[in-house]
């Protein structure tokens, strides 16, 4: 006799249960109220091809900031520019620096500050290295560059991508 209500007791159960997921399952946003989606991004990476100065373009972070990297077979140049990559931003005067991994070789470069006409005092737009061992990896296409500079006290970072089809008379 007690295996009936014990049966009945089960089959009420999973009933219940099927019951409380169906109706959960059933609840949705109301259209109006869901997050529409950020037009932001596409205007946030809308900038040209090279900066200003005619060089490769290097996002830090999102793209709010721009690198813009400029050599010849003696030195290596990289601006700082705005979101936009076509004015100049001064940044912290302190040194940037490149970090490089070339196969197992992992090795930190110094870009030396070179504040410029119209920079406040103690920042710098424009950032310098002669170190022949940088230019080097630069133009080989698997060794994987790095910069890192600080704008406006907070640290910013970007991955250097060079264009190794030119002519280096930038």
């Amino acid at each position: 006799m007690n295996a009936i209500p014990i049966r009945l007791f089960s089959v009420f159960t999973a009933a219940c249960f099927a019951v409380s997921i169906t109706i959960g399952c059933q609840q949705t946003v109301a259209p109006e109220t869901a997050a529409a989606p950020e037009e932001t991004t596409a205007e946030q990476h809308d900038h040209p091809d090279h900066g200003p100065h005619d060089g490769d373009l290097i996002e830090l972070g999102d793209g709010d900031y721009h690198g813009e990297l400029l050599h010849d077979d003696k030195s290596l140049t990289i601006w700082i520019l705005d979101g936009a990559a076509a004015e100049t931003v001064a940044a912290g005067a302190g040194d940037a620096v490149v970090n490089g991994i070339y196969g197992d070789e992992r090795q930190q470069f110094v870009l030396t500050a070179q504040p410029q006409d119209g920079d406040a005092e103690g920042m710098a737009s424009c950032f310098v290295s002669d170190d022949a061992t940088l230019l080097e990896w630069l133009e080989r296409p698997i060794a994987r560059l790095r910069i890192s500079v600080s704008i406006d006290g907070a640290p910013w970072a970007g991955s250097i991508v060079h264009d190794h089809d030119h002519d280096h008379d930038h």
